[in-house]
């Protein structure tokens, strides 16, 4: 899988990235940014798949 990372907000400190964005119609593509984008996102996912987030959201899991 593939992870096209160009956002990242937090709202408990009031931040917001964006690693990619049109700025005066020019493509920005702000590459250190981006990086750590792609690395938070295998982070976080990761992390999701350690504590079962997918299994907590099958069909079973939900129907009961």
């Amino acid at each position: 899988m593939r992870r096209f990372t160009q956002y990242w907000r937090n709202d408990y400190v009031a931040v917001e990235h964006w690693s990619r964005n049109i700025v005066r119609n020019q493509y920005v593509h702000l590459v250190e940014l981006h990086e750590q984008h792609v690395h938070f996102a295998k982070t976080w996912d990761n992390n999701l798949r350690l504590q079962g987030f997918a299994e907590a959201f099958t069909d079973k899991c939900i129907v009961g």
